[in-house]
């Protein structure tokens, strides 16, 4: 998921209306500010887009609304972010009171949602106003569940101890729904009944050596061939090769499923996104992956197989065998 632009109105800390374009920061950026700024508004605004509630104690719809507020300013968020590969503009308010339009009083106004998808004109398409329906459809494209958002996304203030002393079972239905383990379950039975893309492997006549730690390679490794094998199929092909060619030193896995459209490739290593529709899982593998390239000095190449699928490499510096234990020593990978 990777948000563009939020709008928030009369909700949290914001008595009136506030806008944030997300497309005009660059990298990593800090929400600074005062107490009682907004700054976890903000965030709780982009969780109840996404999916009608916020975390922690917070979590009440009676308390989404800014005391400060004026009495006909109604409590709206409008987020507009990529999700799913899809290009949404989120509009969502809580149940609330609002004046009657003749006579005194209030009256109450059902929560509500709009989900507009932007074409390929740049114009705006509605795609869904009802609410159960959109819950769903944002969840699908999330690829996970409220609950999971919430302690892997936006960790509430204060309930990073009550994760940390979940049960074995609860932290494996999590952990296994974003890094999509569920897979490797399958691979006893899988093997057994020879079910799977056929995998041939070729690592080459001479040494490939690089300046990593072999538990970085081992896990980039698995992503790769993970998402190659999902991605062929039962019936598929997956090709592995291992070079040494001059300075550099290259792994490459192929696969004769879909392939990645060219649009799709620039978000291909961000957080959350899915490429295809093939796979489960929250799309956290590449980016993982893509944080060992860049923290062991490798570089990407990602273009078609002569397979039919995608085609994969990331290629690093051949290193001298004297040099390597020097080199590892103190280094961590940066997500």
């Amino acid at each position: 998921m990777r948000p563009h632009r939020l709008r928030v109105q009369a909700f949290g800390a914001f008595a009136g209306t506030e806008e944030v374009s997300f497309d005009d920061l660059e990298g990593l950026f800090l929400l600074h500010g005062e107490t009682g700024a907004g700054k976890t508004t903000l965030l709780d605004a982009i969780a109840f887009a996404l999916y009608g509630r916020v975390p922690g104690e917070r979590g009440s719809a009676k308390r989404l609304r800014s005391d400060h507020a004026a009495p006909g300013l109604a409590t709206e968020v409008e987020l507009e972010a990529t999700v799913g590969g899809r290009h949404l503009r989120i509009t969502r308010r809580p149940e609330q009171e609002r004046p009657k339009k003749s006579g005194t009083g209030v009256t109450r106004e059902q929560a509500a949602i709009r989900v507009d998808e932007r074409t390929a004109a740049g114009s705006w398409e509605s795609k869904s106003v009802r609410v159960v329906e959109a819950d769903q459809e944002i969840r699908d494209l999330m690829g996970m569940s409220a609950e999971q958002f919430f302690q892997v996304v936006l960790l509430p203030q204060g309930q990073f101890a009550r994760f940390l002393h979940a049960s074995a079972q609860d932290k494996e239905a999590l952990l296994q729904k974003l890094f999509s383990t569920d897979r490797f379950r399958a691979v006893g039975p899988a093997v057994t009944a020879d079910v799977g893309p056929a995998v041939t492997a070729d690592v080459g006549a001479g040494p490939a050596l690089i300046s990593a730690p072999p538990e970085w390679i081992d896990r980039l490794a698995g992503v790769l061939v993970d998402n190659a094998c999902r991605h062929a199929g039962p019936d598929g092909q997956v090709r592995i090769q291992v070079r040494a060619q001059g300075n550099r030193a290259s792994l490459t896995v192929e696969d004769s499923g879909p392939g990645i459209p060219e649009a799709e490739r620039p978000l291909l290593f961000d957080r959350f996104h899915r490429a295809t529709e093939h796979g489960s899982g929250a799309g956290l593998g590449l980016a993982i992956g893509d944080s060992i390239v860049r923290s062991t000095g490798g570089r990407w190449h990602v273009g078609d197989s002569p397979l039919g699928g995608a085609l994969m490499s990331v290629s690093w510096r051949h290193a001298q065998p004297a040099r390597i234990t020097a080199s590892l020593a103190g280094r961590s990978p940066q997500a």
